[in-house]
């Protein structure tokens, strides 16, 4: 999700089960917590994260947690160098495993 505004809670469909799975880096962006919160207590979400922050907010909140280590690179406030390689690793895996269960 790229747009914070998007009616994520609207499109969930009640009658079916849904997984939103989130990555991020800080597991502690604001805006990203605001949404989840809005669906966390729905039935049938499951919210899965995938952050190298076992104790952030978004682990927390989520019903699973993958972590990982990862060194987090930035410049200044903003500019963010961290390497998504083991982000984009575990999609590849999360990825094969949902073909494997069809």
């Amino acid at each position: 999700m790229t747009d914070m505004t998007y009616p994520l809670d609207s499109r969930l469909i009640e009658s079916q089960d849904s997984l939103i799975i989130v990555f991020s880096i800080s597991g502690e962006t604001g805006e990203l917590l605001e949404v989840l919160q809005h669906v966390k207590n729905k039935d049938k979400v499951l919210i899965a994260s995938v952050t190298p922050h076992d104790e952030s907010t978004l682990a927390r909140i989520s019903d699973i947690s993958i972590n990982y280590k990862v060194e987090e690179r930035r410049i200044n406030l903003y500019g963010d160098l961290t390497s998504q390689i083991p982000a984009i690793f575990i999609i590849e895996v999360l990825s094969e495993m949902i073909l494997e269960e069809k």
